[in-house]
């Protein structure tokens, strides 16, 4: 009676064959990959300016709310000087970001 178990591969490169036949015998049926997506194009200066003038606004506003809900026995506390501070940096940036006027291209 003949033994129907495969042999194992011999060599280094009866092993590679095998290996390569058994990956084409997967792919077979799979579509081809597909190509790379290309990336989205980054939005134009000017709209990343307005977007950071938004967000330095809503930050402002954020940290001042937060600010005016503190509890009057916190008003004087390290953590609202802190508060304080933050707005008054990001008060800072917000105005040299508003005062930027930047260049335009005729056309």
């Amino acid at each position: 009676m003949k033994n129907d178990a495969k042999k194992p591969p011999a060599t280094n490169a009866e092993r590679q064959r095998a290996h390569r036949q058994r990956v084409r015998g997967r792919l077979a049926g799979m579509a081809p990959p597909a190509a790379p997506k290309k990336p989205a194009p980054k939005p134009s200066r000017l709209k990343r300016l307005v977007a950071l003038e938004r967000e330095l606004s809503a930050l402002v506003s954020e940290y001042d709310d937060w600010l005016q809900a503190l509890p009057k026995n916190l008003v004087e506390s390290e953590n609202a000087d802190r508060l304080r501070e933050t707005i008054r940096h990001l008060q800072t940036a917000l105005d040299a970001v508003e005062a930027i006027e930047p260049p335009q291209v005729g056309r």
